[in-house]
């Protein structure tokens, strides 16, 4: 096969990805490796369609590979950090998250801060999601996850601030209803907790 055949498979496995046929989409890219397999864009693609079917190990050594013929892709980095994290290994993915940083991927902040908050290195995702809000204010997810570092510090009334600007970005952000009544009620204001709670249930949300 020749270059033509790559960009024919490469196109119909990204028309196949979008639509969830992610078998098919997984047979193209791999058609689009074996006639081209320096072509870091086929295997990052194919990273990404086994990560979708949870296949995280596989979508790790697609990645690598992607990484290791363009050292610049940036988004492989932050693919593989993300797969890492979901594989329980922390430490992997700051390090992914820190290389995307360092090629611009700006988003990597607020993954990076995922990841030393599930490592209990609060300080640390404190000081992700701040960069990852003043890069982009408008990202209520961003507060509500520094909201959810904060409460787990004990500094009720930052969390309450870093809720009341998720929900006022997002007025369905359901779970920073729930979780401003969980700092609330920390707080000891019962009436204001259980009415954040009674607006998350309205929205939909159900604590796990």
């Amino acid at each position: 096969m020749g270059s033509g055949d790559a960009t024919v498979y490469f196109g119909r496995g990204l028309a196949y990805w979008w639509n969830g046929q992610y078998d098919s989409a997984i047979d193209d890219f791999t058609e689009v490796i074996g006639s081209d397999p320096k072509l870091a864009a086929g295997w990052y693609h194919r990273g990404l369609t086994y990560a979708k079917q949870g296949h995280l190990h596989r979508a790790i050594a697609d990645f690598s590979k992607a990484i290791s013929l363009d050292p610049t892709l940036a988004e492989a980095y932050t693919e593989r950090g993300t797969a890492h994290q979901e594989n329980g290994e922390f430490d992997r993915a700051i390090a992914d998250f820190t290389a995307a940083i360092r090629l611009n991927d700006t988003l990597a902040y607020y993954n990076r801060g995922n990841a030393y908050a599930r490592k209990g290195e609060l300080d640390k995702a404190i000081a992700d999601y701040s960069e990852a809000i003043s890069l982009n204010p408008r990202d209520a997810g961003a507060y509500v996850n520094r909201g959810i570092a904060y409460d787990s510090l004990g500094e009720w009334d930052n969390a309450i601030a870093d809720y009341d600007e998720a929900i006022r970005l997002d007025p369905t952000q359901a779970l920073g209803y729930y979780n401003r009544g969980i700092s609330y009620a920390n707080k000891g204001d019962q009436a204001k907790a259980e009415a954040d709670f009674a607006k998350a249930k309205e929205l939909g949300y159900e604590p796990k």
